[in-house]
């Protein structure tokens, strides 16, 4: 099953690693790539740098990693996002083990294995270069060390785990320590407080005995000092590095426009598409069931894990849903564990979640009418007759459903996304040496220097094209109210979605009237000089 598991990831993702525009981006990867990239032209570095300047924004793990990568197999998107798909390799094969050993049934292992790597969460972060994918790995590493520990009584399980969240430090922080010691307090919090006839009660025997728990807790530390203390004493920015990364970087996330809550809770729906009706039926057993078995007990743990992190990520006034991605495998583990009560075959089957898969395939036709995608209209409504028909086959029910909600994604991504996406540049537009890039935001103008290696990318915004742009001979414009007319002619431009998109009753009905087919589009344009 190991290698299995290992080839569907390697032939399913490689081909969609290596094009510039990813099918789902991030933002942060641009400055991810642009610096790791400048560092090797820098000749590496310790500090890796960004335009010139040591990197202040995060810890440098990732960028080492892509930079030997980038060694390795040359410079490349493939070979720095390969380094993300590596760890995403490792925790698919790290969550089936810990499957198998919970079920001890090779086909609920397998199968809830492919689940995680088919969800929202795997799709979009094993192919891009952002930490995320690095702390899903840590997280569940941690995890699954931890309960290893819980059951062998093993003190190097423990001690390793707690070394290897010191070494997280280097990816994002000391966010990853806070995320183990939610999880010791958690299995602390189940295991120790007792509710009995509306009374809390706290068993000190279970108490002073869990106390072991923390032990070797003080390992987390030494990677984070040893780094803290380098920057410090041996590096001239070291203390501007840590200031900035500590107050601006990380306390900065309190101080900004306050954003709704709602986003958590949108990140858990999202990252675990298109199996949330099925994940989310295990939550409501974990909500209402009783503890009577271990597997129960460790279903509420992470149950209470879960809604620490929740909370902890509620604190702050930046609230991204992406930063419930590293707990997503412990989401499909809640099956496993409830196997008894409620099969995952049971849940893929279910009616709510036929109704909803079924759902999204009507409005993905409804879409790709409105926006004239026939390519994805016939495909879409091919998929959704044969999965009406195989549906009546009791045999072939979990068959049709599940390999229905994972082509979903695909046909979004392939069909509806991708064509619109900013465009790769490298092959549409001329060799040239020097190209002025004018856009609202800076980092455009890192996207398209890391797609044109060869070429010097010089970046205005729109007020100041005139001036930064005056001896420019190509003009590449993000800024579609922007016309060059004067000493310069449109060579080529693309389609691409806009930032926004904010759809009402009137805006779809001028599709239907086919007054307006590029609404929801905004132009790329390039511009060259006119030779006098």
């Amino acid at each position: 099953m190991y290698l299995l598991i290992s080839i569907l990831i390697f032939l399913v993702y490689i081909p969609m690693i290596g094009v510039a525009g990813s099918f789902f981006p991030q933002g942060d990867e641009i400055m991810h790539i642009r610096s790791i990239r400048e560092s090797l032209e820098a000749g590496g570095s310790v500090l890796p740098i960004l335009s010139g300047l040591p990197n202040p924004y995060k810890p440098p793990l990732l960028f080492w990693l892509a930079m030997v990568s980038d060694s390795l197999f040359g410079v490349s998107y493939l070979a720095e996002r390969f380094v993300s798909l590596i760890f995403g390799w490792l925790t698919a094969l790290l969550l089936y083990r810990f499957l198998y050993q919970t079920t001890k049934s090779k086909r609920e292992a397998f199968l809830l294995t492919i689940a995680f790597i088919f969800s929202f969460a795997s799709i979009k972060f094993f192919g891009l270069l952002m930490m995320e994918e690095l702390l899903v790995f840590f997280v569940f590493l941690y995890f699954y060390l931890y309960q290893t520990y819980k059951r062998t009584r093993k003190n190097y399980y423990l001690a390793i785990g707690h070394f290897l969240i010191g070494l997280g430090y280097l990816l994002k922080g000391p966010i990853l320590i806070v995320y183990a010691l939610l999880l010791i307090l958690s299995d602390l919090f189940v295991n120790v407080w007792k509710f009995r006839k509306n009374k809390i009660h706290l068993d000190w025997k279970r108490f002073f005995k869990n106390l072991s728990l923390f032990k070797t807790f003080g390992l987390v530390f030494l990677i984070p000092l040893f780094w803290i203390g380098y920057l410090y004493f041996f590096e001239p920015v070291g203390k501007e590095l840590l200031r900035f990364f500590f107050i601006t970087e990380n306390l900065g996330k309190f101080a900004t426009a306050n954003q709704p809550g709602m986003r958590i809770v949108w990140g858990w729906l999202l990252y675990s598409f298109p199996f949330t009706v099925s994940i989310f039926y295990y939550i409501h057993i974990l909500i209402t069931s009783q503890v009577k078995t271990k597997n129960d007990r460790l279903a509420r743990v992470i149950g209470v894990y879960l809604l620490s992190v929740f909370i902890l990520h509620l604190l702050p006034d930046r609230k991204d849903p992406y930063y419930v991605t590293p707990f997503i495998p412990l989401l499909f583990i809640l099956p496993a564990l409830f196997r008894r009560k409620l099969s995952f075959v049971d849940t893929i089957c279910s009616k709510p979640n036929l109704i909803v898969t079924g759902g999204f395939y009507f409005f993905l036709i409804i879409v790709s009418v409105v926006l004239r995608e026939y390519p994805l209209f016939l495909l879409t409504g091919f998929a959704f007759v044969i999965l009406l028909t195989l549906i009546q086959f009791p045999k072939l029910k979990f068959f049709s459903i599940f390999s229905a909600q994972i082509l979903f994604l695909f046909l979004v991504s392939f069909f509806l996304i991708r064509p619109l996406s900013d465009p790769s540049l490298t092959d549409d537009i001329p060799k040239i040496e020097n190209l002025c890039v004018v856009a609202d935001n800076p980092w455009t103008s890192m996207d398209v220097q890391n797609k044109l290696q060869n070429t010097f990318v010089k970046y205005s915004p729109p007020q100041m094209l005139d001036s930064q742009c005056a001896n420019a001979e190509f003009i590449l414009v993000y800024a579609d109210y922007l016309n060059l007319k004067d000493g310069y002619s449109e060579t080529k431009h693309w389609l691409i979605w806009k930032s926004h998109i904010t759809p009402n009753i009137s805006d779809v009905s001028l599709y239907f009237k086919n007054k307006d087919s590029n609404l929801w589009k905004t132009k790329v344009r390039l511009w060259e000089r006119i030779q006098k």
